[in-house]
């Protein structure tokens, strides 16, 4: 599905009945504007579950990437800028639940996993 500002997006139904959206690449973008140095298995976050906070770690040569703190529901809580191959997001303002965390970079979607705290 994509939205009147351009974004593509999934939807699945959640074990609660609910649709999510989750934000996705483009179809139809050309190959060689994905980035083909990263891939979803290079990106780590842990710890997952977590009680605090989660790290990220980029693969060497991504620089600019992103990230995004999103309810299953697709509501934005938190995002920010990785300004190094790893860092740590603290999570102890949100409460107990299940999110989304989305790693972008050059406006591509590297990784997408669910974070449970």
């Amino acid at each position: 599905m994509k939205s009147p500002n351009g974004q593509c997006w999934r939807g699945t139904m959640n074990d609660q009945g609910m649709l999510v959206f989750v934000p996705v690449n483009c179809p139809g973008g050309s190959a060689s504007s994905v980035n083909q140095s990263c891939t979803d298995a290079q990106v780590r976050i842990y710890p997952n579950p977590t009680s605090g906070s989660v790290t990220i770690e980029l693969p060497e040569g991504i620089a600019n990437a992103s990230w995004m703190l999103n309810t299953l529901e697709g509501v934005t809580l938190a995002s920010g800028k990785l300004s190094s191959d790893q860092t740590e997001i603290s999570l102890a303002h949100f409460v107990t639940g299940i999110y989304m965390l989305t790693i972008e970079h050059k406006g591509h979607i590297i990784k997408s996993e669910k974070i449970i705290k």
